[in-house]
């Protein structure tokens, strides 16, 4: 195992904050066409800005358009040879918008049909169809709607409907043949899952290694290798370092790992992607507005962190 790595002590297994920080800004990223794709809003602007990566280098960001805005994180994911992206509106605006791009320009915003929410929504491409799911606005119900390419669904549908719960994001992702989903508990620190064969019924949620594994912000999913990965900022509020599992089968989570040797990493949540056979994180720096990117073709030995050039979550 690469010394960058270490397992999670024993001792870290303490009580955590249920006061969860209600972070809502952090860094999405996603493959398509060949390129690394990131995506982020401006701490000082509503504006959203991309960059991309094609294996060497980032290019320089770029506005989306100059019309569009949201105060929240973005989802990022690619369905029927385009790029969707999708957010909450800006300021106290609850609908949820979503917006694609063929590779070359990205088109203006246009509303998901009855989908409102006060937190960050997730992207997924699911059995011909791509996935949208969020927290319910003023509710800590969990919600998905779906898009055929054409149209979305008329209303959204409940996950669980009064039994999965939170107060944050959740996260949504494709891994063998069902539909993941995961989110930090709505009273606690626990990282609950679920998952569904048909995108409509869920089976009961359970709890991803309740002895070790928690977080006060929202997690992240992504399917790499035969494994399903889930990435998380530990707990409590203080703990600035990135940790990771992963399950084979669905049920069974491996021991967590921390992503780097005590080193603070970040204090938001993170994002994970795959790319040129490899899975990719993203994160936002601890200490300032910079944006950092790793990389492990394994799963287990990530490269070093670099920071990506011209990348910085506030207005430039």
């Amino acid at each position: 195992m690469n010394d960058n790595n270490r397992l999670v002590d024993e001792e870290n297994d303490q009580d955590v904050s249920t006061d969860a920080a209600q972070t809502a800004n952090w860094p999405a990223i996603a493959a398509f066409n060949g390129k690394l794709y990131l995506v982020y809003k401006d701490q000082k602007t509503t504006k959203m800005q991309y960059q991309t990566y094609d294996g060497t280098n980032w290019s320089r960001a770029t506005l989306v358009n100059n019309i569009d805005t949201t105060n929240q994180a973005i989802a990022l994911a690619s369905f029927n040879a385009n790029l969707y992206m999708a957010h909450k509106g800006s300021g106290t605006d609850p609908a949820v918008y979503y917006n694609s791009t063929n590779g070359s320009q990205w088109g203006n915003d246009k509303g998901v049909q009855n989908c409102k929410t006060d937190t960050p929504v997730a992207l997924a491409d699911f059995k011909t169809k791509l996935y949208l799911a969020f927290k319910q606005a003023s509710s800590n119900n969990i919600y998905t709607s779906t898009f055929n390419g054409s149209a979305w669904a008329p209303s959204p549908t409940p996950v669980l409907s009064g039994v999965a719960k939170t107060t944050q994001a959740v996260a949504l992702a494709a891994f063998g043949t069902k539909l993941y989903l995961a989110h930090k508990g709505a009273s606690d620190a626990k990282i609950f899952y679920t998952s569904s064969s048909d995108g409509i019924n869920w089976v009961q949620e359970n709890i991803v290694r309740p002895d070790i594994v928690s977080t006060t912000v929202p997690v992240a999913l992504a399917a790499f290798k035969g494994n399903l990965y889930l990435a998380y900022k530990g707990s409590p509020d203080s703990n600035t370092n990135i940790y990771y599992t992963w399950t084979s089968d669905g049920i069974n989570w491996q021991f967590p790992v921390e992503l780097l040797l005590g080193i603070p990493q970040t204090n938001a949540p993170v994002s994970l992607a795959v790319f040129n056979n490899k899975l990719y994180l993203a994160h936002q720096s601890a200490s300032d507005s910079s944006i950092f990117y790793t990389s492990t073709s394994d799963g287990i030995n990530w490269q070093p962190e670099l920071a990506i050039p011209y990348a910085s979550m506030e207005e430039q």
